[in-house]
């Protein structure tokens, strides 16, 4: 059975208190690793471990922040306010990584199943969706140009 619940946390909810615990839990219990964090648990999205092969992360397009150094507690606070309507949204998780000494913010969801996953990642414009499994990142194939 997917542990995914199809539960939706109004904007209210979302409350300057609770932002604040988010990104202190980021703050000090998740840097300077690497990690994806259920924002209203406030620990790493947990899955059936029948479910766990067959999931994938993708990024969504547009909520996405790069920063040149490990982002600070007023940059994260500011990312979490301007994104908590999608953050509201369960099943969309924040992740963070560094690739080439450029740190990234995202919001994910998880799909299940690598074709799907790979499709969803190429329409919103992906370079990779991540594997938890197998702690992996799978690119994605760029679409070749229509002959003419």
């Amino acid at each position: 059975m997917r542990n995914l619940k199809s539960t939706f946390v109004s904007p209210e909810d979302m409350s300057k208190d609770h932002i604040s615990r988010i990104v202190d839990h980021i703050t000090t219990r998740l840097f300077p690793k690497e990690f994806t964090c259920d924002p209203f648990l406030c620990q790493e999205p947990k899955f059936d471990k029948e479910d766990i092969e067959s999931l994938y992360y993708i990024s969504l397009e547009g909520y996405e922040s790069q920063y040149k150094q490990q982002p600070t507690f007023s940059e994260l606070i500011s990312w979490v306010t301007k994104n908590y309507e999608i953050l509201c949204l369960s099943g969309h998780y924040i992740g963070y990584w560094v690739d080439k000494d450029i740190h990234y913010l995202d919001i994910s969801i998880t799909v299940y199943g690598k074709a799907c996953a790979l499709a969803i990642a190429s329409a919103n414009k992906q370079l990779c969706i991540y594997h938890p499994a197998s702690q992996s990142s799978i690119s994605v194939a760029k679409k070749l140009p229509k002959a003419s």
